[in-house]
């Protein structure tokens, strides 16, 4: 998607899947929220000055729910927030997310920054996930 200029904006499991077990490849639902981050020359377009939160907040990324404009960065850490729960290694049926219960949106927000430890998102995703932590929590 991003190769074609196209940013998802909502990435969350609702609305991934896998093709088949013989063609396991990512397949996205929910294009709703789709936009163009680039021209019709394929150039990256400035981004917009106010934006308004759209999405579904406990995969957002926190530059997102701040009313930044998103990026390409943004769908990542949102796969990395999904990734986090599909490969939670707990063998305990809770949301392995920090921030599923929490209920303040200024809470879930700090959760979201620099000031959130990427050993609190990532405390019980597989330990390969560590690697990415310089990313994880922006």
């Amino acid at each position: 998607m991003h190769r074609e200029g196209l940013l998802h904006r909502d990435l969350k499991p609702d609305n991934m899947g896998i093709l088949s077990r013989e063609q396991p490849f990512v397949v996205l639902f929910d294009l709703g929220m789709t936009r163009m981050y680039t021209d019709e020359v394929g150039q990256v377009r400035l981004p917009r000055t106010t934006c308004p939160f759209r999405g579904t907040p406990e995969w957002a990324s926190g530059w997102a729910q701040k009313g930044r404009d998103k990026s390409g960065f943004n769908d990542l850490i949102g796969w990395l927030f999904v990734c986090c729960e599909l490969y939670d290694s707990s063998p305990i049926t809770i949301q392995p997310l920090p921030w599923t219960y929490r209920r303040s949106s200024k809470i879930l927000t700090l959760l979201k920054t620099n000031h959130c430890p990427a050993f609190i998102l990532l405390s019980r995703a597989p330990r390969q996930f560590t690697q990415s932590t310089h990313i994880s929590c922006r």
